[in-house]
């Protein structure tokens, strides 16, 4: 360009004459004559896959002047203009040259008047290539490490973190869950198919002495009565964890439950009202029992109304760290232990199971780790035990407090429980309460056994009673009634034979009257024979006509008399045949009727003692029934686990190594620190849509340093760890 100003430059006082002759003098792509290169090896490279950033300009000056006894210094002796892709020529044998990957070019500050004492005098390049070109000059391919030249000139004032060291230091910042920072980012890894069991907290339920619980649809308290009078009283019903039930509801210790039954068994129209009977653990009847009956020894509770509010029993577990030898129930492997996101979902949960195939899968970050209530000294997982003994809606429900939430219990609100006509205060857990809980409830459930002999028997006591007495009663009917037969029958002879008597005795009343008459009209004929002949002149013969007329009436009268008295007699005889015969008939007759119902009696007494004998025969009943799952319970298991369960230490180790080298993924926007140091020796950066703050870097650069940050880049505090420092000795600054 011409020189047209000879005398300064208008407008710009104080600029020499001759202020062109020093343009372009020294630059990134200009080394001015006298300028001294220092060839040396660093450990980094033009990939920009580690950079290093001092903390000042001192300290990269220190840093290269550690290196001038390793490496080769030399002035250009020549102007040499550095062309992007181009490369240059210096005065160096190349068997030395190429001992060296990087160089470090410096010039006296510019000799322009007023020019600022901190202009840049020091530019850095990696030697990407080299070939010799003579004995004493090589020709070398170089690229400006940019990051060197200018990155303590940038600032980086904010930026969406993809990934990086900075997650460790946002991690640190929650020592306890329930965790929101960039330990729950979702991140893609190959984990297994499978959780491995690191350790398990068992929590039981027979650590102290189990109940049954019965339902009875008869009051147990009072008089039984007998088989051959039973009495029961029907339930006036009862309250159960504050729930109604029509039937009475009793507990009994376990150890006494077959005790009570075996009192209860001679009373079968009792135990035929039990509904159901359940196994259960105390914790689910505690304070719920009050008045006691004995039955055969045994002390049979009942429940109070109305009962306490709904029983939140605490339970605390220490909580897991992973840090912390004392409480890595996920037994991370060191030194991915001390990696938190190991104990976080999807690389760790906390499984909550009934060890009968239920289970409730809880995300660690989710689970309040708080203050011990009860004294210990390290923080705690709490969990509540809310419980029901209402038959048919048995359950305990363990819930996790808090779960998945940062608000603490809502306010105390005023209910009304069943069985209560006043309110109770009840607090309500603000997390996923029930949604996240597990619940037992498959109790097991059992049967009664009763007497069908004696239960038969007693339920036909009265009409077998019945039976008897309607057996006595028609005993009694048909033998009076056969009796009243053979009277009527005996008082029928009796009168045709007085009737008989009474017309013999008419009979012989009519033929002495006919006799009378008979000797009255014999006499009149012979007193009229005797006249006739003596007015005949003939009175021989009237009289022996007088005689014969009486004699013939006497022959008649002897002779009809005759008659009447055989024929009399004849009446008789047949009416004392008929009589006798109709007596033997009415007699034997009597006798069998007499028999026949005695018989039919009998029989009728045998059919209720054979149907009584019969029920000796009857096959046992139940009242309830048997279900439910008994197993845990029946060996001594019955109770819920915690399972601490993590992914296999094969993949603890391919991903922890990977977060150890690059951090976790953090996706959000952050202002990194301004030394770009998380971590004592190296820390990860990997960024998009960075926002970069300078006024002296040429943009074309402040692009290529924001290029590096969005590719990723390895910041190091020390380039001397660079090949040397283990991925896992690097801590959170």
């Amino acid at each position: 360009m011409p020189n047209n100003q000879t005398n300064g430059v208008p407008g710009f006082p104080g600029t020499p004459s001759d202020i062109y002759s020093y343009r372009n003098e020294f630059d990134y792509s200009l080394w001015t004559k006298d300028s001294t290169l220092f060839l040396c090896n660093v450990p980094w490279d033009a990939a920009y896959k580690d950079i290093v950033r001092f903390d000042s300009e001192q300290q990269r000056d220190d840093y290269f002047d550690g290196l001038i006894p390793h490496g080769h210094t030399l002035s250009v002796s020549t102007r040499t203009i550095i062309q992007y892709g181009l490369p240059v020529v210096i005065n160096v044998p190349f068997n030395t040259a190429n001992n060296y990957n990087y160089i470090v070019v410096t010039s006296a500050p510019f000799p322009v008047p007023n020019e600022s004492p901190t202009a840049r005098t020091q530019y850095y390049y990696f030697i990407t290539s080299m070939q010799y070109l003579s004995p004493n000059a090589t020709q070398v391919q170089i690229q400006l490490d940019v990051v060197m030249t200018y990155l303590l000139d940038c600032t980086i004032t904010r930026g969406y973190l993809n990934r990086g060291h900075y997650s460790f230091l946002d991690a640190e910042s929650e020592q306890w869950p329930p965790y929101h920072n960039c330990l729950i980012v979702p991140e893609e890894f190959e984990r297994g198919s499978e959780m491995r069991i690191m350790s398990t907290r068992f929590y039981a339920m027979q650590g102290v002495e189990l109940w049954v619980i019965f339902a009875i649809t008869c009051k147990l308290d009072g008089n039984y009565g007998t088989k051959d009078n039973p009495v029961f009283t029907t339930s006036t019903g009862s309250y159960v964890t504050n729930i109604p039930s029509s039937s009475s509801v009793y507990a009994v210790k376990a150890s006494n439950y077959i005790k009570l039954f075996s009192a209860l068994s001679d009373y079968p129209w009792v135990t035929q009202c039990v509904q159901n009977v359940t196994a259960v653990p105390s914790d689910i009847i505690d304070d719920e029992l009050e008045s006691y009956i004995t039955i055969g020894g045994v002390s049979v509770y009942s429940f109070k109304n109305p009962n306490p509010p709904t029983k939140r029993i605490d339970i605390e577990v220490p909580a897991t760290d992973i840090n912390d030898p004392r409480y890595n129930w996920f037994e991370v492997p060191q030194p991915y232990g001390r990696l938190k996101k190991f104990g976080v979902w999807p690389y760790a949960t906390i499984e909550m199971t009934d060890n009968a195939g239920q289970s409730v899968l809880l995300r660690p970050e989710n689970i309040h780790a708080v203050d011990s209530t009860i004294g210990f000294a390290f923080k705690v997982y709490k969990f509540q035990l809310y419980t029901c003994a209402a038959p048919g809606f048995m359950r305990e429900v363990i819930v996790p407090i808090q779960y998945n939430t940062d608000q603490e219990a809502t306010t105390p609100m005023n209910v009304y429980m069943m069985g209560s006509s006043s309110p109770t205060t009840v607090p309500f857990d603000g997390g996923e309460f029930t949604h996240s809980a597990l619940t037992l409830s498959n109790f097991p459930n059992f049967s009664i056994v009763n007497n069908s002999y004696l239960l038969n028997y007693a339920m036909t006591a009265h009409t077998r009673t019945y039976a008897y007495d309607n057996a006595q009663w028609d005993l009694n009917k048909t033998l009076r009634s056969n009796q009243v037969g053979w009277q009527n029958t005996n008082q029928t002879n009796q009168n045709m034979l007085q009737n008989t008597a009474l017309g013999i005795s008419t009979s012989q009343n009519i033929q002495g009257i006919q006799n009378l008459q008979t000797g009255f009209n014999g006499g009149i004929n012979a007193v009229g024979g005797v006249v006739a002949g003596i007015g005949n002149g003939n009175p021989i013969g009237g009289i022996v006509n007088g005689l014969e007329s009486a004699g013939t009436a006497t022959v008649n009268i002897l002779a009809n008399t005759a008659v009447n008295n055989a024929q009399n007699a004849l009446r008789n005889n047949v009416a004392q045949n008929n009589s006798a015969m109709t007596m033997g008939i009415n007699n034997r007759n009597l006798a069998f009727a007499d028999y026949a119902a005695l018989g039919d009696y009998s029989m009728q007494i045998k059919e209720v003692q054979a149907q009584t004998q019969n029920m000796q025969i009857i096959a046992p009943s139940t009242s309830g029934a048997t279900d439910g799952d008994a197993f845990n319970m029946a060996n001594g298991v019955y109770g819920w686990s915690l399972r601490f369960r993590r992914i296999n230490d094969t993949f603890i180790k391919s991903i922890g190594d990977y977060w150890f080298r690059f951090g976790y993924a953090f996706k959000r926007y952050i202002q990194p620190p301004a030394n770009l140091k998380c971590m004592t020796h190296f820390t990860y950066w990997q960024m998009q849509d960075t926002y970069i703050l300078s006024t002296n870097v040429p943009e074309s650069y402040k692009q290529s340093i924001r290029g590096i940050f969005e590719r990723g880049t390895t910041v190091w505090n020390d380039p001397n760890d660079i090949l040397t420092r283990s991925i896992y000795d690097n801590e959170v600054i």
